[in-house]
This record gives structure tokens, C-alpha cells and sequence, in this order.
């Protein structure tokens, strides 16, 4: 589930008017009630870490994913695993790539490594992201347009009766 360089989806390119409300929570425990705050209203979420902190790559899992999980089911919100500082030299890694393959797999959450100095792979992440919020949007439409056609149909059988 590592995804790099993937090329924008043609759904993602079309649209005119995408807007994000992007909130950087910060790893910092201290702000933990200010998280859970913004995790209540989000619809999408971006996990990062820096490949040489070995305690960001922990608190994913430790912190971050349970925290998660009190409001959501984790498969019913797009969430990403971000890796940061790629471009770091590999002495100076303090994660794995089979430990961030691991977590990933796990969880089920799509992959990605990046480098915010170097500018790689930041476009990818948020076209992904946009294209996953782009089909839940699509998919509760759809599941909003059958309930309504299911509560008419059950309307018109008790006036049936």
C-alpha cells in the first residue's frame, strides 16, 4: 500500500473549486483536547511523522489512531500515513520502511513518503486525499438518494393500505 509519484487522478484535475481546511494539530500531547476537538469535524485525515523521530512514528499508532478510533471507524474516513523528511540520508533514519509498511498494512491506511524541503510528493498526498473525499462525498450522496427512494416507496405502500 506505499503509493509514490502516482500522477493526479483526471476526477481530482476537473474540479474548479476544491477547498481544504488543513489544521495542524501538532503531535504535542499538550494540545491532545484541541485534537479531539478537531478530529470531531474532520473528513479526512493526513497521520505524519518524521522519518527521524522514532517517537512520531510511535505515536501514530499509540496516539493518534486511538484517538481516531473514539470517533470514527477508521474504513470510514480517508487516512493517510505520511512519512516526512525523505530526502534525510539513511544514517539518519530512525523508522523503517518495514516498519511504516507494517503499520500501514495493519490498518489498512494508504502510505506515502515525502519531503517537505525538497517539495516530493506533497501534490500527490492532497490529490489522493482529495479523490478519496471525492468518493465518500459521491457515496453517501448515493446512499442518501436510496434512502429517500426507499422511504417513498414505503410511503406509498402504507397509504395503500
Amino acid at each position: 500500500m506505499h503509493y509514490k509519484n502516482i500522477s493526479p487522478s483526471e476526477e481530482v484535475s476537473k474540479k474548479e473549486n476544491i477547498n481544504f481546511i488543513i489544521t495542524d494539530i501538532s503531535g504535542d500531547e499538550y494540545f491532545i483536547h484541541t485534537s479531539k476537538l478537531m478530529l470531531k469535524v474532520s473528513e479526512g485525515i493526513i497521520l505524519v511523522y518524521s522519518k527521524n523521530d522514532r517517537k512520531s512514528f510511535e505515536d501514530i499508532e499509540n496516539i493518534w489512531i486511538k484517538l481516531i478510533n473514539e470517533y470514527f471507524n477508521i474504513k470510514n474516513i480517508p487516512i493517510l500515513l505520511v512519512a516526512n523528511k525523505f530526502d534525510l540520508l539513511s544514517e539518519e533514519v530512525a523508522v523503517s520502511h518495514e516498519e511504516e509498511e507494517e503499520l500501514s498494512m495493519k490498518y489498512n491506511i494508504p502510505f506515502f513518503e515525502c519531503s517537505a524541503k525538497d517539495n516530493y510528493n506533497i501534490d500527490t498526498i492532497f490529490d489522493f486525499l482529495t479523490k478519496k473525499l471525492i468518493e465518500e462525498y459521491q457515496k453517501r450522496r448515493s446512499n442518501d438518494e436510496n434512502e429517500n427512494k426507499v422511504f417513498t416507496i414505503e410511503k406509498k405502500e402504507i397509504a395503500d393500505i
